[in-house]
C-alpha cells in the first residue's frame, strides 16, 4: 500500500468515524423528547450531516 493510499484510508476511516459519531447524537437527542413530540431540527441535520459524510467517504473507494 503507498503512502497515498494509507492516507486515503485514514480519510475514509475519519469520515466514517464522525458520521457514526453525529448518528449516535442524533439518537441522543432524539431519544430525549417524547415520542409524540416532533424530533428537534438537530436531529435532522445531525442525520443529514451523517449521510453527507458517509457519501464522501465513499469517494475514497475509488
Amino acid at each position: 500500500m503507498s503512502t497515498s493510499d494509507h492516507v486515503r484510508a485514514l480519510v475514509r476511516q475519519e469520515l466514517l468515524r464522525l458520521a457514526a459519531r453525529e448518528e449516535e447524537q442524533a439518537a441522543r437527542e432524539a431519544s430525549a423528547v417524547p415520542y409524540w413530540m416532533p424530533c428537534p431540527a438537530s436531529v435532522h441535520g445531525r442525520r443529514t450531516a451523517a449521510l453527507a459524510l458517509r457519501a464522501d467517504a465513499e469517494l475514497f473507494l475509488a
